[in-house]
Formats: structure tokens, sequence, C-alpha cells
């Protein structure tokens, strides 16, 4: 199992859909934190806890725009980003941390 980062930066008139859209997505999936950097206000970081190595491929390239399947991930849960995304769906950073100690 492994933590997963995605970081990304929400245009600030997209900011009040984007924390809805991240409370129904909390919801669903309990493992997920999000935090806002305190220095860059509209810059989030999910972590994800305990994700295998399918479920970040399949989530990585969802994210990215491919059709993947896998680990539960549907295409429609990302599509809203797309438009509050500063920079678009290229602007997200996703990377899988395992733990060594």
């Amino acid at each position: 199992m492994c933590l997963v980062f995605v970081e990304y930066s929400i245009k600030e008139e997209s900011r009040s859909d984007y924390l809805v859209w991240l409370e129904k997505l909390r919801s669903i999936h309990p493992e997920l934190e999000c935090y806002e950097g305190t220095e860059q206000p509209g810059l989030f970081v999910e972590l994800w806890k305990g994700m295998g190595p399918e479920g970040f491929q399949a989530m990585k390239a969802q994210r990215a725009g491919a059709a993947a399947e896998g680990a539960g991930w549907c295409p429609e849960t990302w599509k809203a980003l797309d438009e509050w995304i500063d920079g678009g769906r290229g602007r997200i950073h996703i990377w899988s941390f395992q733990k060594v100690i």
C-alpha cells in the first residue's frame, strides 16, 4: 500500500463549487484528506492513504483524461475538475510514495 499525493491549483472563482464537490468525494472515499496551502490559497493537495498500485495507476490515468477502468474510479468523478483547475487537467501532479521505515 502507498500514500498518494495529488496537487493542483483551483481558480478563485471556482473555489466554492470545488469545495462542495470535494465534500461529496470525501463522503464516498473516507481515506481522502485534502489540504489547502496556507501561503498559497487555492493550491490544494489531496492525500490518499492505503491505495494499492493498481488503484494508483487507474486514478492517475483517469485524472490525465484516459479511459482507464479499475479500482472503482469513474471518469465522471474527475470531469468537474477540468473547468476548475487553473491551467486545466495538464496541471494536475500525482505522486505515489511507499513507506520505507
